[in-house]
């Protein structure tokens, strides 16, 4: 048992050891192309004291106003990323930023983005191929994420939104040109919904299921070639339509769905695919690594570790640390543990 318990210990040290030699390889190149940063959230985000690089916490506003942020009226609140708010603010009139600021509460180059995906579906946004920021819609599929730290210029943004089994819609892309100092809106997105379908090859006497998710309340369009098929969605976004495939002739086909809701139409879905022939196939169930995926694309790889390694043994931002607890040992920082806990659910 001794001898079994050496030879255990013996291959986690070395995993380690080659974890960690590649760590100090990918620092010493100092070209981390693939790594992600997060964007400007601030450890104690949401305890209502103002802290670091923090413009407000919840309602401490640091005696700003929306008259003080140069708009003539409305109500000034603060986001979950501590960020101002001035999507309620009306616009005209100046100010010159006096009445109880603060130097630290000075505009800073914004964007806020605010939409409709899937009830409490996670929002992921990639700025200009990096991922920048995440959030979590309401109950409702309301979101609203707001980013700060670009550059002035144009920026092109990908917007999309995973589900509970980590299934990924398509993504919104939209480019946003950003005004130094001031702070920009895109409003109203609304995401794709989710499309499963539960056969990949349909016997011709059987049926094949379309399901999904979008935002609730909506019209669900599916589309089969010439054939449209039209559901709504219930009050958790769910929506299913059982289809005899006695009404398609034998062959291939691609399957998409689009979402309308209050007359705007979302993007088209990511595509399916499945036969219609003499036998059923079931889809294989989406399954994603069940740790180590900190960028949501179900896979542990390359990208995954960069992340890691950026992140190794520093403060973590609040939207790292609950990618660690979620993804990691859970402990709230990144070291030789998590690396390990990576490496057992690699998939390359």
């Amino acid at each position: 048992m001794r001898h079994l318990q050496s030879i255990v210990l013996c291959i986690v040290t070395l995993v380690c050891l080659v974890l960690v030699l590649l760590y100090v390889d990918i620092r010493a190149d100092k070209q981390p192309a693939q790594i992600i940063s997060m964007i400007a959230l601030v450890p104690g985000c949401g305890n209502g004291l103002i802290e670091g690089t923090e413009e407000c916490d919840t309602d401490e506003l640091v005696g700003a106003s929306c008259q003080t942020k140069g708009f003539a009226s409305g109500n000034l609140t603060c986001t979950s990323s501590c960020l101002y708010n001035v999507t309620a603010c009306t616009r005209g009139g100046s100010s010159s930023g006096g009445g109880g600021g603060s130097s630290r509460s000075a505009d800073r180059t914004q964007l806020v983005i605010t939409g409709r995906a899937i009830p409490f579906g996670l929002i992921t946004v990639v700025a200009n191929t990096q991922l920048s920021a995440t959030g979590t819609a309401d109950a409702q599929a309301n979101f609203q994420i707001a980013m700060t730290g670009f550059a002035a210029g144009s920026h092109q943004f990908n917007v999309y939104v995973t589900d509970a089994n980590g299934v990924r819609s398509a993504s919104v892309a939209f480019t946003a040109k950003l005004v130094k100092g001031a702070v920009s809106k895109y409003e109203n997105l609304l995401i794709a919904p989710i499309l499963r379908i539960d056969k990949i090859a349909v016997k011709k006497d059987e049926r094949i299921i379309f399901s999904g998710q979008s935002q609730p309340g909506a019209q669900i369009f599916i589309s089969i070639g010439d054939l449209t098929l039209t559901t709504t969605t219930a009050l958790s976004g769910i929506f299913s339509y059982s289809l005899e495939a006695t009404r398609l002739p034998f062959g291939a086909y691609v399957v998409t769905a689009q979402s309308v809701f209050k007359a705007q139409r979302s993007p088209y879905s990511t595509p399916r695919t499945f036969t219609v022939g003499t036998e059923s196939v079931f889809a294989p169930s989406p399954r994603c690594p069940q740790k180590g995926d900190l960028n949501d694309d179900c896979r542990v790889n390359l990208i995954d570790f960069s992340i890691l390694a950026f992140w190794f043994d520093k403060p973590l931002a609040p939207a790292v640390i609950i990618r660690e607890k979620a993804q990691l040992s859970g402990d709230g920082k990144i070291n030789l543990v998590d690396f390990s806990i990576m490496s057992f659910y690699w998939t390359g």
